[in-house]
């Protein structure tokens, strides 16, 4: 990894470069053109040969000696917000991203097959036969807010068969390139690596992103609104937009399952879910609401339970680096709160770190009852809901943001819940402590990411 942070590295088609500044709009060019010629003309490489080449990778990662895994650590403490320790941990469980077993079942999740990507495959429910292709060039647009998005988004690209490009963000220009690095290390058939280009440019350079949106088949689009605007204009005519733009996620407690909850373990998941990525990512908690009807005597052993919860988490996973603006944002939410509760006498408590770690609102109030934006940074309101559709009606209007929703239900009360939340904009309901944590194999905002970068072929 370079000293200077105005250096920066481009992996192109199994070649690394030092570099400067963005490459001239020519060679983004020549690179796409050369990626067209290939669409036509390269043999595409087995399933089993793609698995095979993750699997040897994922054994490598697995060994904290594995020297990329020892440089991608140093420039993630280097470049990113989040602490060494929570990096260490999602270096160790990395390798589980991408080993043999998950993929195939991602594959079987997402195509219903595994066989499905090399030959035909007949249809139990019509007898036709499919067989899925490539959708042929795509580009990943990587967020800034959590770096492991633009890494499952590519291995998504790569085992669909398709031409990958990644357009790194500003905020990590190591850690792509390590892996294409580590891919190209492992590539013993040359599969993929020559098929492969990480990139960065500046955000917003319509000279360079024109010419993507010209003659990509598929954008895979990662970040927050304004972008996402951006890259809708202009999208030339075979080109497929993916978005996956700005989304929240709440969590949900009712009556009867706080009452029959062990509290110490689901508020050590709760502080879970809120600690990793800082909330920065749109599977994290940023609310979670509870049922009324419970005792008070059981709310505030519950409230004790997740303050000592998101104390030993503190311990577990320091906070990373924050800004100043963040930590103002983080003392503006707790001074509305206890301002909230002295001047209109509103059952409001903050309870909190002095630092700004981390910071429980809890707001019994009717007023109270809305949704939320936290300010992050483990800055987590918990609410108060009358019932189902109430708790429906506090969120409406959220439906395009509305991602995951993480439980504390009796189970015979899930389906009820899957369904109202559901129809108000939900597209995942999982139990507290894997939030972060989606199941491969299973869809992402509503759809399954395999099947946005194929199309399927049916013999009939």
């Amino acid at each position: 990894m370079a000293e200077n942070r105005n250096v920066f590295r481009q992996f192109v088609f199994g070649d690394t470069f030092l570099q400067e500044k963005a490459s001239p709009v020519r060679d983004f060019e020549k690179m796409i053109s050369k990626a067209g010629e290939a669409l036509n003309s390269r043999e595409l490489p087995s399933q089993d040969a793609i698995i095979a080449l993750f699997g040897r990778m994922s054994k490598a990662w697995s060994s904290p000696d594995y020297r990329r895994r020892k440089e991608a650590l140093d420039a993630l403490i280097n470049n990113s917000p989040f602490s060494r320790q929570l990096i260490e941990e999602f270096l160790t469980e990395f390798p589980r991203l991408f080993s043999p077993e998950t993929l195939l079942r991602k594959v079987e999740g997402d195509l219903g097959n595994a066989a499905i990507q090399d030959g035909l495959v007949k249809q139990a429910a019509t007898g036709a036969r499919l067989f899925v292709r490539p959708a042929g060039r795509v580009l990943h647009i990587a967020a800034g807010n959590v770096f492991l998005g633009c890494i499952e988004s590519l291995i998504d690209g790569i085992i669909t068969k398709n031409i990958n490009f990644l357009r790194m963000s500003t905020d990590d220009r190591d850690f792509p390139v390590i892996f294409a690095e580590s891919i190209k290390e492992f590539d013993t058939e040359r599969v993929v690596a020559p098929y492969l280009a990480v990139l960065w440019w500046p955000a917003g350079e319509a000279s360079i992103e024109n010419i993507f949106k010209e003659n990509m088949e598929r954008i895979v689009f990662w970040g927050g609104g304004e972008a996402l605007a951006s890259w809708k204009r202009g999208i030339g005519p075979s080109t497929v937009l993916v978005q996956h733009g700005p989304k929240v996620s709440i969590g949900v407690v009712s009556a009867a399952g706080l009452e029959a909850a062990d509290l110490a373990d689901l508020a050590e998941r709760m502080a879970f879910d809120t600690a990793i990525w800082e909330q920065r990512a749109c599977n994290s908690p940023q609310a979670v609401f509870v049922e009324e009807g419970i005792s008070p005597a059981r709310e505030k052993a519950f409230i004790d339970a997740l303050t000592e919860s998101f104390r030993a988490m503190n311990e577990r996973f320091p906070p990373g680096a924050r800004s100043s603006d963040e930590c103002v944002e983080v003392l503006r939410a707790r001074e509305l709160a206890t301002a909230k509760h002295i001047m209109a006498k509103e059952p409001v408590s903050v309870i909190g770190s002095e630092t700004f770690d981390w910071t429980i609102i809890h707001d019994t109030s009717r007023e109270g009852r809305s949704f939320e934006f936290s300010p992050l940074n483990r800055t987590l309101f918990v609410k108060r809901y009358g019932s189902l559709k109430d708790l429906a009606g506090l969120l409406k209007g959220q439906s395009f943001y509305l991602q995951t929703v993480g439980y504390c239900l009796e189970s015979s009360e899930v389906p009820e819940y899957a369904d109202i939340l559901s129809k108000a904009g939900a597209t995942r309901l999982c139990p507290f402590g894997i939030m972060a944590i989606p199941a491969p194999g299973t869809p992402h905002d509503g759809a399954f990411p395999l099947r946005d970068l194929t199309r399927f072929m049916v013999v009939e």
